[in-house]
């Protein structure tokens, strides 16, 4: 449901379904199939969107709002991170970060803060949408938990892994794919942060300064998201750990494919719509038996 529901963002963001059936392939391939799996799919939370998997509420909402500039979507995108920060807090956490960068960059640049800011009300509205992810997070685990969550011991042991995974338990250096001749995840490693911040540098100076869509403030989110999600790798740098985090990054890719069939001809379109196949089943999505 979740790689389905993944598709239908995809295929109303970039109106493409060559480009959205890639990406759900590319999610699946990355995240369900790859040597961490050792072999059942379900034997960690990891390598399934369970971690995540109420983020494309607020992925959605704030698709829509960057693509309409409707204010409901940002409430939606709020309920959205408050009910993931109840699901898994650390994900919660890294959508609240995406989600607060997204608002942030609405009220910096100044054609959008014109237009969303122009009045008090408006940004009593930006502080509502502050607030609103760990309100309804807090009501989510009040009803769940009942009044235990009024007292120390259930914030103690919430936070009692976060505490061991800070302090350094179970961390392996970002090398450790060289010791293991995994070459192809080393350089991932380096790679996807580095992808992400090129492109949140590159489409924020891009919107501050008006030279592309408004729309394409989506990716802010994303970015940001996907840059916190990936304190899991930079913690635990094992070989398999950034397949775990890799669903932002395949929206990053599928923006960046998008953006290049702009500059592509009419009369070459269907040759890269080829190329795009050809990597699907020749390249990224070949399963080896032997991982």
């Amino acid at each position: 449901v979740y790689y389905v529901l993944c598709y239908g963002i995809l295929r109303v963001w970039t109106r493409s379904l060559v480009l959205a059936t890639f990406g759900v392939l590319l999610m699946i391939k990355l995240q369900m199939f790859h040597i961490g799996i050792l072999p059942i799919v379900w034997r960690y939370p990891s390598a399934m969107p369970i971690r995540h998997l109420f983020d494309l509420v607020a992925i959605w909402a704030v698709l829509r709002h960057a693509q309409t500039e409707r204010p409901r979507y940002l409430y939606m995108a709020a309920v959205g991170c408050g009910v993931m920060l109840a699901c898994t807090i650390d994900v919660g956490i890294d959508l609240i970060l995406g989600f607060y960068a997204y608002l942030i960059i609405l009220a910096l640049i100044p054609h959008c803060r014109r237009k969303f800011f122009q009045s008090s009300q408006d940004w009593a509205r930006l502080a509502a949408w502050g607030v609103m992810p760990f309100t309804v997070a807090f009501i989510i685990l009040l009803i769940a938990q009942g009044p235990s969550i009024l007292g120390k011991t259930f914030w103690t042991g919430l936070a009692d892994f976060m505490t061991i995974f800070l302090s350094g338990w179970g961390s392996l250096p970002m090398t450790d794919g060289l010791k293991e001749n995994q070459f192809f995840a080393f350089v991932m490693g380096f790679t996807i942060p580095a992808v992400y911040v090129w492109t949140l540098i590159l489409t924020g100076v891009l919107c501050y300064f008006d030279r592309i869509r408004r729309q394409n403030l989506f990716m802010v989110f994303m970015t940001v998201y996907g840059l916190a999600l990936y304190h899991y790798f930079m913690g635990r740098s094992a070989t398999t750990s950034y397949y775990a985090v890799v669903v932002p990054f395949v929206f990053v890719v599928c923006f960046w494919l998008q953006e290049a069939r702009v500059l592509i001809p009419k009369r070459y379109e269907t040759l890269a719509n080829v190329l795009v196949v050809s990597a699907m089943f020749q390249k990224w999505f070949k399963i080896d038996v032997a991982e």
